[in-house]
């Protein structure tokens, strides 16, 4: 049988689901800037403001039209840096990859050519693989203790 998948971008609608997702452990645990529970205010605020920025996008990834996780693009200066989560159930079948690469064609459908960044801690095995995988390039740029990947689409 097929499993259906895709990405949408998120709505105001999303806000409770994606608050559960930023605190979910498996969440929290990889994030570079963040370590402690996010208040529903604080993220309401932060969603919000996410939300209305025209160069940042985040996409709600669909697994038989199931919410599963979600993909931020959002630019600062010359890079577009990406967040990616996937709920423990569907990781390890090639959801991530979908999510990812779809989100990318089509944000560079929007704004053309772009460079991709993402960051990673060097303890998170499966986002390094997703990363490579995916067209990434470890960088060498120094982050104290976590690893950029870059990707440049044209």
């Amino acid at each position: 049988m097929m499993v259906k998948r895709d990405i949408r971008l998120a709505t105001l609608a999303d806000l409770a689901l994606m608050h559960e997702w930023v605190n979910a452990d498996d969440s929290l645990k990889w994030k570079k800037d963040t370590k402690h529970i996010i208040s529903k205010k604080e993220h309401a605020e932060w969603f919000r403001s996410r939300l209305a920025d025209p160069l940042t996008q985040i996409w709600i990834i669909l697994d038989d039209d199931v919410p599963s996780g979600q993909v931020r693009l959002e630019k600062k200066d010359e890079l577009v840096y990406v967040d990616i989560y996937v709920v423990a159930g569907a990781r390890g079948t090639g959801l991530a990859s979908f999510a990812l690469n779809g989100s990318i064609n089509r944000y560079t459908k929007l704004f053309g050519s772009q460079k991709f960044c993402a960051i990673a801690s060097p303890e998170n095995e499966m986002s390094e693989k997703l990363f490579v995988k995916n067209g990434f390039q470890k960088d060498e740029y120094e982050l104290e203790n976590w690893i950029r990947f870059i990707r440049v689409e044209r």
